[in-house]
């Protein structure tokens, strides 16, 4: 994929993944749990810029190694992709992309809990509940 094609597939799904937040809030606002929960797996669909919508059981180190991947083949290794600034994208190991996702979601959010609080969550479910956990505390 040339760089410019690159360039719009992250912009368009930046677009995405921005809508998808929007709908997590709204389904915080009014409660609904699986809306939120199917609402975050899109969103990060669209920041790690994957095929597939995570299942809840996904381990998020693995689909952030997914992510690294998928951009290396979309970019056919081009070194160029590093210098998009993509949210979650541009974190060199997958512990980081998934920090980086994290804070992206506090900050959303508009929570305050301090990010070691999240090293143990390993799927795409638990964070979901963890974040709906902080959602419903601070309400």
């Amino acid at each position: 994929m040339e760089l410019k094609a690159f360039q719009e597939l992250v912009k368009e799904q930046s677009v995405q993944a921005e809508a998808e937040l929007r709908t997590a809030k709204e389904a915080a606002a009014v409660g609904s749990i699986d809306l939120f929960e199917r609402s975050i797996r899109r969103l990060i669909r669209n920041k790690y810029l994957l095929e597939d919508v995570p299942e809840p059981e996904d381990v998020l180190s693995a689909l952030s190694d997914e992510s690294t991947r998928r951009v290396l083949i979309l970019t056919e290794g081009n070194l160029k992709a590093a210098e998009i600034s993509a949210g979650c994208l541009e974190a060199d190991t997958s512990e980081m992309k998934v920090v980086l996702l994290v804070l992206m979601l506090r900050r959303s959010f508009g929570l305050n809990f301090p990010p070691e609080k999240t090293a143990d969550l390993e799927t795409v479910g638990e964070l979901c509940r963890f974040l709906w956990g902080e959602i419903i505390s601070r309400s």
